[in-house]
């Protein structure tokens, strides 16, 4: 691998200078962080390089991050020796980083939003995804994309093998929600079927510019190796049956099933033959209830529980 050092960069990540020197070199550039794009810049070198040691990636991995801003976090994953695949939306701030990083033959980088709609990610990061192997997201994610990317990356045929994100708090407590939960719907029901979840460290707010007026912590998913045991047929039914039966979380399974299907016997049937309790709602079911009931949909065997 050959490197080379940029201006701003000293060995071992990037330049850890303060923030008011972080806030100089963003206005030399006419940068202003905007809650459009989600911009909270994380500018904690300790920090950076905990995320990176807490998400237990090695070098030679393959990683992406999403939303590097000024290339804290990136410069502790190069200094490591990953392969990296970098996804910045603002040319300026791709950039910056760039800069501050330095240039690796190690790194890709794309310019462009991650999410080319509310369920696929843009062409660009599609193509350059890896399509088989592991590979590792480990990224401090824009607030407005979190849910939707995890859930997208989650659903892919080869999906990321761990991801560590730091995301808001509410988003943290979502992916590890347990069933009955007030914070327990969907997200939680897709990403429990194929990780374990587990919820990481509290990040405080004065480690970002500007500072979030939320809370925000890193979560921790891990690929579960059983889900080869899920065919395509059955995860597609699956997902489709937990975003209809959380579009009525409130109402009965015995109700929601009933109207989606259009067959109110046929929804009963599925209840019954998953030893489901008809009068429950949605909001208490486990993954693994919805894997039970998109089995019985498309008339797939059950596989070991």
């Amino acid at each position: 691998m050959s490197t080379r050092t940029g201006p701003n960069r000293e060995p071992g990540g990037p330049r850890t200078g303060s923030l008011a020197e972080l806030r100089a070199e963003l206005e030399a550039i006419g940068l202003r962080p905007t809650k459009t794009l989600g911009q909270n810049f994380l500018f904690d070198p300790n920090l950076a390089r905990a995320i990176v040691a807490d998400a237990g990636v090695r070098p030679g991995d393959r990683v992406l991050e999403v939303g590097p801003g000024c290339g804290f976090l990136t410069g502790p994953l190069c200094d490591l020796g990953v392969e990296l695949l970098v996804v910045e939306i603002d040319p300026r701030l791709a950039e910056l980083a760039r800069r501050r990083v330095g240039e690796s033959e190690r790194v890709r980088w794309i310019v462009s939003d991650v999410l080319g709609g509310k369920r696929r990610l843009a062409p660009p990061v599609e193509e350059a995804l890896w399509k088989e192997g592991d590979w590792h997201l480990v990224a401090n994610l824009p607030y407005g994309v979190s849910g939707p990317l995890i859930a997208i990356l989650a659903a892919r045929a080869n999906p990321p093998t761990s991801m560590s994100v730091l995301v808001q708090d509410e988003v943290a407590g979502r992916l590890v929600a347990e069933p009955g939960s007030r914070a327990f719907g969907a997200l939680s029901v897709r990403i429990q079927l194929r990780y374990r979840a587990r919820a990481g460290r509290e990040v405080p707010a004065h480690l970002f510019w500007p500072k979030p007026r939320v809370a925000s912590r890193i979560a921790h998913l891990e690929l579960r190796t059983d889900l080869a045991r899920v065919s395509p047929g059955v995860l597609d039914a699956f997902d489709r049956l937990v975003e209809a039966c959380f579009q009525r979380r409130r109402k009965t399974l015995r109700s929601t099933l009933g109207t989606w299907l259009g067959d109110r016997d046929r929804g009963l049937q599925l209840l019954e033959e998953a030893r489901i309790d008809p009068s429950l709602r949605p909001e208490v079911l486990g993954a693994e209830d919805f894997l039970a009931l998109a089995r019985g949909l498309v008339g797939d065997a059950p596989g070991p529980r």
